[in-house]
């Protein structure tokens, strides 16, 4: 392993990173007091906070550049590149968490280490108990922070090592259940920039319509920008940051809008394709959609009725019982109302739908509904054996045959993350005694799952600011490794990885 490679693909990350800062810095010029003056030029603090963060982040990155750049044209090998992705996903973190330490906006370092890193993950968890306070520019950096996770970054990390490796490495940070024997091909590059684009053209589409709503309502253009940002980043991303986790203020046609940006956040690149071709039966034709579009109508059915069953009026059962399994399902943790009154079999269905996540390729978390579809399959395979031994019976989804490998990685993938869960669920309960079992878990489930949608108690309305910072700790590290995709993160501490 050479760790000059390692460190020029690290740095590769942090530069162009640097310049999303300048986005937050035009906001605070924009919607913020002009309240401090250096060397005559008198401008917001804020913007002095978000350009001094990104001058400090190219003095470390360009000498790091300069200092390895014969080693840019290198290969990367298979671990230096699974060690490149996992240090990215908390070397970024901390760079983005400087504008919150240098604004005294959290009372602690790690604080603000969380919020970066629940940010980026599109976790959706925040350990300030009113976010909404912050100032407007914050605000916009922390909902921009959701966007890059689980866009931009994704897609550079896959232009650099498709340019570093030439090809050569496979994607750790996808969906290692189905591409777990596939490598990066030479037109990785072109994927990437053609996902920037495909994401950004729906995201500035969604702001479009949703700052024309706010307008029809009344509110001042800029107001109705800078709210439109807030929640189409929120939503699309699958990270659930608004200005907080409850979005009940909007109207049914904002609601709606944001309604058809999770579920474009949670919905496969390849469906996302085939819909901007306008191409829906390819699209409705793809298994895993089919069964995730499917699984959320059936289960939206089964929570309005169990609302309504519980003396829930009609009316805000059909609002807020669809909404609730919406967010569980694509993984953003949005909320329309308080869960804490739900009758029991509710709360354990969207448990359930937090920890199942989304499609494969997209930005929600979870286990994926191609896992769930690949074990649906084996069991009713297994069910086959035993009416027919002699049967040939390959597990199949769709028109494609899925290899062993593919399979036994699915199910591999499943049971780790269980036993993640178990292990996070123990030792929150361990570090928190005033937890309840069941909020122990709803916490790591939400965490490793990537959501941020939790029940019983844990993080109430999104905010960790009652956990310990030891608890903090544990959070921030089932959300690295749910956003790694768990394998990519273990294997820096399996010791054959070290091996040469």
């Amino acid at each position: 392993m050479t760790l000059a490679r390692v460190a020029s693909a690290v740095g590769g990350m942090l530069r162009p990173f640097s310049f999303a800062f300048l986005v937050p810095a035009l906001v605070a010029i924009v919607y913020e007091p002009h309240d401090l003056n250096v060397a005559g030029i008198q401008l917001p603090e804020n913007a002095y906070t978000f350009v001094i963060t990104f001058l400090a982040i190219n003095l470390v990155a360009i000498p790091v550049g300069l200092a390895t750049r014969n080693a840019e044209e290198e290969d990367l090998t298979d671990r230096e590149g699974y060690l490149v992705v996992a240090l990215g996903w908390l070397v970024l973190p901390a760079a983005a968490s400087l504008p919150f330490i240098l604004g005294n906006v959290h009372p602690h370092v790690l604080d603000a280490y969380v919020d970066a890193i629940a940010a980026l993950t599109t976790t959706g968890f925040s350990t300030l108990p009113d976010p909404a306070a912050m100032d407007p520019s914050l605000l916009l950096w922390r909902a921009l922070l959701q966007w890059l996770g689980a866009i931009g970054i994704v897609a550079l990390g896959m232009a650099l090592l498709a340019k570093l490796t030439h090809g050569g490495l496979k994607p750790a940070p996808l969906d290692a259940s189905v591409q777990a024997s596939k490598r990066l091909r030479p037109k990785m590059m072109d994927t990437a920039r053609s996902l920037l684009w495909l994401y950004a053209g729906v995201t500035f589409a969604l702001l479009a319509i949703l700052v024309a709503i706010f307008l029809g309502e009344g509110q001042e253009p800029k107001q109705a920008f800078l709210e439109g940002a807030l929640h189409v980043f929120g939503a699309f991303s699958t990270g659930g940051f608004a200005r907080n986790a409850f979005v009940d203020d909007l109207g049914a046609a904002s609601l709606a809008v944001l309604a058809v940006a999770m579920v474009l956040g949670a919905t496969g690149y390849n469906v996302l394709v085939a819909l901007r071709s306008g191409n829906w039966r390819a699209a409705l034709r793809d298994p895993e959609w089919r069964l995730y579009l499917v699984g959320l109508v059936i289960v939206s059915a089964g929570v309005v009725f169990a609302l309504i069953l519980r003396g829930m009026e009609p009316a805000d059962a059909v609002r807020d019982g669809p909404w609730a399994t919406l967010s569980a399902m694509t993984s953003n943790g949005l909320r329309t109302a308080s869960y804490g009154n739900w009758p029991t079999v509710v709360i354990f269905a969207l448990g359930v739908l937090v920890f199942v996540g989304g499609c494969s390729g997209s930005a929600a978390g979870g286990l994926k509904a191609f896992r769930i579809l690949i074990l649906l399959k084996i069991v009713q395979r297994q069910l086959r054996i035993l009416l027919h031994p002699r049967a040939v019976a390959p597990v199949r989804i769709g028109r494609t045959v899925l290899t062993d490998a593919a399979v036994s990685t699915a199910v591999a993938f499943t049971f780790t993350f269980v036993l993640l869960w178990i292990a996070g669920t123990l030792t929150l309960s361990l570090l928190e005694p005033g937890l309840s079992p069941m909020a122990a878990a709803s916490g790591a489930a939400a965490s490793l799952a990537n959501a941020g949608l939790s029940f019983h108690g844990f993080a109430p309305g999104g905010s960790l600011a009652e956990l310990s910072y030891a608890s903090k700790a544990v959070v921030m590290a089932l959300m690295w490794l749910g956003r790694l995709e768990v394998f990519a993160a273990l294997l820096l501490f399996y010791p054959a990885s070290w091996r040469s």
